[in-house]
């Protein structure tokens, strides 16, 4: 595990080669998503009850209701601990000075920090009636710190910005309301390593830079239930699968390896909801949600490769597993739509304030992930921000 200061030394020092990648990999998606826009039909809707969820989640991963009207999701979201940038300008300063750093990392010891930042575009082709085609562009920025040890710092810093190709097909089976999809992602990531003592740290940080090949392969099922017009069960599981080869090579000795890493992430997810009339054009809904998983939250709030930075396991602690809230939505006329969502997840408090007017949405959220497979144990707070366009 690494500390944010590290992963600020990481950035800090070592920027120069991991921003020309990232950014190519900005680019290329932002001309991609262009080209999308111009060319490709556009897919489905989503469910009222899952507009709000889709700046802190893709196309893909929401709870489909119906084919209502055609949609293409355009979103950018950025989510950190609150004190990463403070952590990064202080290791910066620090640096040679054996005294300044070793205040910082006890300063820190065992206080994770993080930063994640996405950009994503989701479109698709209709088939026909039953069967739609999804294409998906994302771009993710990942980083992780923690000082450990208290006796003699140690720093571990892991960070990682890629480029993923997703696409998808979903099929309404003869069941009512069910539907099944599988996707498959390929795409391609620059990473940056960091496992030093504190002493490490004082002319030059040891490091591991390289690139990852990433392959994934998905499984969702969805299932919309109406008990009548007024109360409904909307549910998603889902089982996400992704092979990580690696290649890196140590700077300090050039000794070149290669490792394989497969990380597994599975969540179920229900929403019971009932609405209400208000007045000639307005709706106000409340529900209950019901999440089972690790870091069980009731939106697709992480990236992809989140799991990799953090190593998750598919079967931590039972505590870890299991998430509760509250839900309510007010739509307002026709344009206006307000909600939020507020719980007990996996052994911590979160939630979320969303709007929505026409095709724009805004998201604002607090969520704390345990990144240990133990209960209530090493928590990581993120605050987060998102921005959505639906056309």
């Amino acid at each position: 595990m690494i500390s944010i200061r590290r992963i600020g030394l990481l950035i800090a020092l070592n920027f120069a080669m991991f921003r020309r990648d990232f950014f190519k990999i900005l680019l290329f998606v932002a001309i991609l998503a262009f080209s999308f826009f111009i060319k490709i039909e556009h897919i489905y809707a989503a469910s009222n009850d899952t507009k709000l969820g889709s700046i802190e989640s893709d196309l893909s991963s929401k709870t489909l209701k119906k084919k209502v009207h055609p949609v293409t999701i355009l979103h950018f979201s950025h989510a950190q601990t609150i004190d990463v940038w403070g952590t990064i300008s202080d290791v910066t300063r620090a640096k040679g000075n054996f005294l300044a750093i070793n205040k910082l990392l006890n300063n820190k010891y065992g206080t994770p920090e993080g930063a994640i930042s996405s950009i994503g575009f989701e479109s698709g082709i209709v088939l026909n009636r039953k069967s739609t085609l999804t294409l998906g562009l994302h771009s993710e920025a990942v980083l992780f710190g923690l000082v450990q040890n208290p006796v003699v710092p140690e720093l571990s810093a892991h960070g990682i910005g890629s480029g993923l190709l997703q696409a998808g097909y979903i099929i309404e089976t003869p069941l009512k309301d069910f539907s099944i999809k599988v996707g498959a992602t390929s795409g391609f990531g620059r990473e940056i390593e960091i496992r030093a003592v504190i002493t490490d740290l004082i002319d030059k940080i040891p490091k591991n830079s390289g690139y990852a090949l990433i392959y994934g392969l998905d499984l969702d099922l969805y299932h919309h239930f109406n008990f009548n017009n007024k109360d409904q069960i909307v549910s998603h599981w889902f089982v996400q699968n992704t092979f990580y080869d690696r290649h890196s090579i140590s700077l300090a000795s050039e000794e070149k390896y290669k490792r394989a890493v497969f990380v597994q992430r599975w969540n179920a997810i229900s929403t019971y909801s009932h609405k209400f009339a208000i007045g000639n054009n307005s709706m106000w809904s409340m529900g209950v949600d019901g999440v089972a998983g690790p870091q069980p939250l009731p939106v697709a709030f992480l990236p992809r490769t989140w799991d990799y930075i953090y190593n998750i396991s598919t079967t931590p602690e039972l505590g870890t597993l299991f998430g509760f809230g509250l839900n309510q939505t007010f739509n307002i006329g026709r344009h206006w739509e307000i909600g939020n969502r507020f719980g007990f997840y996996g052994g911590y408090i979160g939630g979320n304030l969303s709007a929505r007017y026409r095709s724009v949405s805004l998201t604002l959220s607090s969520w704390e992930l345990e990144t240990t497979t133990a209960y209530h144990v090493l928590g990581q707070r993120y605050w987060h921000a998102g921005l959505g366009f639906e056309f």
